[in-house]
């Protein structure tokens, strides 16, 4: 018992210890190269969304926050993210602005219980397709593009190492619905992970070609 105590213990901080950064990286390549090609602006909306459900889900069942205070930390860095796509892409405006504030009021109201507690338990069950679907969008933007260079791998290797993690604890505390959120997340985002490698190197090899096709021309 004091075993698996332990790994719990291992899992919950090292996942919160890399949420603390997780999407830092993506957040640094963007501000460096100001262009948003290779990821999907609705991928990071309905991941948003998605991690409002898990993050207030948790909290109402009154679970530990050890084992879902990472999803607070995601939540901070999407709205970030968002706010610097949305410049990025001129779609910053009034428009977004009230969306925004909106998504926060319905945050206030689900962490509150608001309209009712029982809706959250309906809601998760939705967060498996939700999630899985965000993250198809930026991997369906990636091979459309086959651009990566706005793309952090970096962060998408974290996230699959974390969603090992939460697989675990997940199934330490038998919550079928997380379990199955979590292992759906892992394999996406290595997915993505290997997607972004992929496409970054084939750039970086294109890159060092193309000064020597333009001397032959």
């Amino acid at each position: 018992m004091q075993t698996v105590t332990l790994i719990e213990a291992f899992c919950n901080y090292t996942t919160i210890g890399c949420c603390f950064f997780i999407k830092l990286p993506q957040l640094r390549r963007l501000f460096k190269t100001r262009e948003a090609a290779g990821l999907s602006f609705g991928g990071v909306i309905v991941e948003y969304v998605a991690h409002l459900i898990v993050f207030s889900y948790n909290y109402v069942q009154g679970y530990a926050l050890s084992s879902y205070f990472e999803y607070a930390l995601l939540i901070v860095q999407d709205f970030l993210l968002i706010f610097i796509l949305l410049q990025a892409t001129g779609r910053f405006g009034w428009r977004s602005f009230g969306g925004i504030l909106l998504s926060v009021l319905l945050f206030i109201m689900l962490v509150n219980g608001i309209p009712h507690p029982s809706i959250l338990s309906i809601l998760i069950n939705f967060v498996i397709p939700i999630g899985a679907s965000s993250k198809l969008m930026f991997i369906f933007e990636l091979l459309r593009t086959r651009n990566a260079s706005n793309v952090s791998a970096l962060t998408w290797a974290i996230s699959a190492f974390t969603c090992v993690a939460r697989v675990i604890t997940n199934s330490l505390k038998l919550d079928s619905p997380l379990i199955v959120h979590s292992t759906v997340s892992l394999v996406l985002c290595t997915v993505m992970c290997l997607l972004t490698i992929k496409f970054q190197k084939e750039e970086a090899v294109s890159y060092k070609i193309s000064p020597f096709a333009k001397k032959d021309k």
